[in-house]
């Protein structure tokens, strides 16, 4: 009798436990487990030429002024971008109104959280030749152009020595030659340039090096420039004939300022540095002599 009760029991139980138990209908595959999600990766920086660049500014510029126009636009350099194509990450152009008589900047970012972006207004002075405006269908070359250019006329001599070197590029009105010009810049800006050419921005032909204003244009050969380097040289002969190894010194001279002349300064800035030079040269020529 004892065996019987206990063999119903484990009956039951294991009746219990078949109906409890929820078995998957036959056929049915498994579900598969979450993917893992994989961290996104960090958006890449577009780079742009300046035309490209400026056509996306240039609208935003007419919500400033419907007749606004540009006067200038500039690129900064970043490290790792492709300065040698022509290209920025980041390009800032200047614009003006006549009809509101004011300034506004625009900036573009090719940074992932960049963008057109834009800055304060300012004064606008017609008059003043620093801001004077150009007609946009005049920009008709592109800066990888300007580049390619000034590469061919001073620039490759840089750029194989140092094949990084950072390149920057400024577009603006030539009031002198009445053109539109692009400043290929062989530098991280225009304080730090080594070497700074402009090219004719609508017909694409080389210009020469950039001067300062109010100064005779220079150019690689002919003209003024050679008129430049005499004079140079008859003067520092005639300043330091007066002192002891004056042809020493005034060849030292002479080479620092046409050096400084064929690297872009203008003429006035190039004999300016040569001064500071004149004196180092003579307070050590005399000291070397105990005069």
């Amino acid at each position: 009798m004892r065996t019987t009760v206990v063999s119903a029991l484990a009956l039951l139980l294991a009746f219990g436990v078949a109906c409890s138990s929820d078995p998957k209908p036959a056929g049915e595959a498994p579900k598969p487990e979450a993917a893992v999600r994989e961290p996104e990766k960090p958006k890449a920086a577009e780079y742009e030429t300046g035309r490209t660049a400026f056509q996306k500014l240039y609208i935003s510029a007419r919500s400033f002024a419907a007749d606004a126009k540009p006067y200038r636009l500039q690129s900064e350099y970043t490290e790792g971008a492709p300065s040698m194509d022509g290209k920025a990450s980041l390009w800032r152009a200047q614009f003006a109104s006549a009809s509101r008589q004011r300034l506004k900047a625009y900036s573009w970012s090719g940074m992932p959280d960049g963008g057109v972006s834009a800055g304060s207004e300012d004064t606008y002075n017609p008059n003043n030749a620093s801001t004077r405006v150009f007609e946009v269908p005049f920009l008709k070359v592109d800066s990888d152009k300007a580049f390619e250019v000034a590469q061919k006329n001073g620039g490759e001599k840089i750029t194989k020595k140092n094949p990084g070197q950072p390149i920057t590029y400024m577009l603006d009105f030539d009031s002198r030659g009445g053109r539109l010009v692009w400043h290929v810049i062989y530098g991280e800006s225009p304080m730090k340039a080594q070497l700074r050419l402009l090219v004719d921005a609508t017909t694409g032909q080389f210009v020469g090096l950039w001067r300062e204003p109010n100064e005779s244009a220079v150019t690689p050969a002919g003209g003024c420039y050679d008129r430049t380097v005499r004079w140079a040289r008859a003067v520092t002969l005639f300043r330091f004939g007066f002192f002891q190894d004056g042809s020493f010194l005034a060849r030292c001279f002479f080479r620092f300022f046409r050096q400084a002349l064929e690297s872009g300064f203008g003429v006035s800035r190039a004999w300016a540095l040569g001064q500071d030079l004149q004196i180092a040269l003579v307070v050590g020529t005399r000291l070397a002599h105990g005069t």
